[in-house]
């Protein structure tokens, strides 16, 4: 992270009120849009396929696995105390797999709303979207019960928001730095801090890598026209069907080398056999998804494809995240 240099609070010690922090200034971009500029420039009708930037990126989804490793490693005291670990309970389990089909559940009904709405296009893929979620609603909720495997292993204080935009490389020397640790906006406050097996971050940033992917193919499509549904591959600048084989192929190698990167690296998962991991990865991920697509609803509706293409490909049993 970027060195601390104080605080802006009210009050002093233990009872203040931090308003604010301050940190050395760090020259970077953040990763979603290093990514994603990357990306359209290489894809871009003007340009070739950039295969320096492509090698750039299989460096990076290791070197984040590893960083994220080592995060949560320092996020860890084995002193008791607010970071001390401790056991992820059935409690913890029932309480998590409540709040991902709570946010189903109000994706469902904001979806239900705008089935009447006066745009028909919004209208139409709302009804489609809504049917399409009650069809997978037993496959959603069986993903989430991989997570009870977690029942008796470690939670701990985790980043609670991450994804490529929370991390900056630095534009000297590449290096990661991890930013806002504020948790979810979407969440109570209360609920943000929570501790969590660090593993529900892992799936988080498999799903950030879903979202380059969307965007850059939006970027490259014709047909603007019509933003509420996802484009078609006929819709795309220049080869279509290359350029979403090649990202799709370019999400799953960066799914891949992350996860990888970081079991082989991570103090709590670095003896952990891929194949058991896989399913708690792929769990975690689903649970995101679900909170991205109520959002997404409230606040970007014309993001909601981007979600929903996510959870159907994650209850598909033949969906492999390492």
């Amino acid at each position: 992270m970027a060195r601390l240099l104080g605080e802006v609070a009210l009050g002093r010690g233990a009872d203040r009120l931090v308003l604010g922090v301050a940190t050395e200034h760090v020259d970077a971009d953040d990763l979603f849009a290093w990514l994603c500029d990357g990306w359209r420039r290489s894809l871009g009708p003007e340009t070739g396929p950039d295969e320096d930037f492509v090698e750039a990126t299989r460096h990076l989804a290791s070197d984040l696995g590893t960083a994220t490793a080592a995060l949560h490693d320092a996020l860890i005291d084995r002193h008791p105390g607010f970071w001390h670990p401790e056991p992820f309970t059935e409690e913890d389990f029932r309480g998590m797999f409540k709040s991902a089909t709570r946010s189903l559940g109000s994706a469902l009904r904001r979806l239900g709303q705008f089935t009447h709405s006066a745009e028909p296009v919004l209208a139409e893929s709302a009804r489609m979207a809504r049917t399409r979620l009650l069809e997978l609603r037993a496959p959603i909720e069986e993903t989430l019960r991989h997570l009870e495997v977690h029942v008796g292993g470690v939670k701990s204080v985790i980043h609670s928001d991450l994804h490529l935009a929370q991390v900056l490389r630095r534009r000297g020397d590449g290096a990661l730095l991890f930013i806002d640790f504020e948790g979810e906006p979407g969440r109570l406050v209360g609920e943000r801090g929570r501790k969590l097996p660090p593993l529900r971050d892992v799936g988080s940033m498999v799903r950030s890598f879903a979202y380059v992917r969307h965007y850059v193919i939006r970027d490259l499509a014709s047909d603007v026209s019509n933003p509420i549904l996802p484009p078609e591959p006929g819709a795309l600048l220049g080869p279509p069907d290359a350029a979403l084989d090649r990202m799709t192929g370019w999400e799953q190698d960066m799914v891949g080398r992350f996860t990888g990167s970081y079991l082989s690296h991570s103090a709590l998962h670095h003896s952990s056999d891929p194949a058991e991991a896989g399913p708690l990865i792929r769990g975690w991920a689903m649970e995101k998804a679900l909170y991205e697509l109520e959002y997404e609803l409230k606040h970007r509706v014309t993001n909601f494809p981007i979600p929903l293409d996510g959870i159907a490909a994650l209850a598909s049993a033949s969906y492999r995240v390492t």
